[in-house]
Order: C-alpha cells, then sequence, then structure tokens
C-alpha cells in the first residue's frame, strides 16, 4: 500500500473491465431519438446509471442501400 500510494497509482477501469470480461455499459440504438426515442432513452438512462451501469445512446440513420446483417 506504501507503493501504491508513493507512486499514486489509480484504478484503470478499463483494464478492470477487459480483465472481468464486461464493461457493465448498456447500448441503446435507435434510428432517430425525435419524439418517441429520444423519451424512451432520457427514460431508460435514469434506472440504469442510479444502478451503477453506464448508458450510451446512438442514432443511426437507415440508408436504403445498405443492408444490416446479423
Amino acid at each position: 500500500m506504501a507503493a501504491v500510494d508513493e507512486l499514486g497509482y489509480q484504478v484503470n477501469l478499463t483494464a478492470r473491465h477487459l480483465r472481468a470480461g464486461r464493461t457493465d455499459t448498456i447500448a441503446f440504438i435507435a434510428p432517430s431519438f425525435h419524439d418517441y426515442f429520444g423519451e424512451l432513452a432520457d427514460k431508460l438512462a435514469l434506472p440504469i446509471e442510479a444502478e451503477g451501469a453506464t448508458s450510451c445512446s446512438h442514432a443511426r440513420a437507415r440508408c436504403p442501400r445498405r443492408r444490416w446483417r446479423r
């Protein structure tokens, strides 16, 4: 513990998540965040973050020339 204090060690959360095999992140991907999806993302973020997880929202516009694989 003396070496930890002396060197100013800080926990690297990215490394910890990598080692644990989980990130505690929940992603919400929607076509847009206007109206319904925006309200839903806001309502989901509060309880997710209250549990100590991280929420991430992303809007993805649809592209008619591109097909998405499952």
